[in-house]
C-alpha cells in the first residue's frame, strides 16, 4: 500500500460508516494507527511517514523489540475489554511480559505485529487461563 500511496490519495474511502468519507490518510488513521502507536510512539510526521517508519521497524524487530511494542499497545486493548474476570492479574506489566515470554514462537508470531484485535484476544485467553489454573 505504501508503494502505491501517491494514486490511492486521488480516491476517497468509506470505513465503518456508510456517511463519512475518508481520505487515504484518515483512513490509514482510523484503521492503523495502532501500528504507528506501538512501533513509533511519540514520533511526529505524516501518516505515510509513521506508516512506513512502522513497517519498517516491524520487518527489523526482534522478539523484545516486538514485546515491547505490544507492552505499549496492551494499555489502549485493556480499555476496549468490557468483561475481563480478573483485570487486576491481566493489566499487571509483569504478567504481560511473563505471559509473551512464555508462548512458543508460532503463537508469539500471531501477537507480535501488535494488533489491538489480536492483543484483545490473547488478553481474553489470559483472563480465561487465570480463572482455569
Amino acid at each position: 500500500m505504501l508503494r502505491f500511496w501517491e494514486p490511492l490519495q486521488s480516491a476517497r474511502y468509506l470505513f465503518k460508516s456508510l456517511e463519512e468519507v475518508l481520505t487515504l490518510e484518515e483512513l490509514m488513521r482510523a484503521s492503523c494507527d495502532w501500528a504507528m502507536e506501538a512501533w513509533c510512539p511519540g514520533e511526529e510526521g505524516s501518516v505515510f511517514t509513521r506508516l512506513e517508519l512502522a513497517a519498517k521497524r516491524m520487518a527489523r524487530a526482534t522478539r523484545e523489540d516486538s514485546i515491547e511494542a505490544i507492552l505499549r499497545q496492551l494499555p489502549h486493548a485493556l480499555s476496549l475489554a468490557g468483561d475481563l474476570k480478573h483485570r487486576d492479574v491481566v493489566a499487571d506489566p509483569a504478567f504481560q511480559r511473563e505471559r509473551l515470554l512464555a508462548l512458543e514462537p508460532v503463537s508469539f508470531k500471531y501477537v507480535s505485529g501488535a494488533c489491538t484485535a489480536v492483543l484483545l484476544e490473547k488478553l481474553y485467553d489470559w483472563d480465561r487461563q487465570v480463572g482455569h489454573p
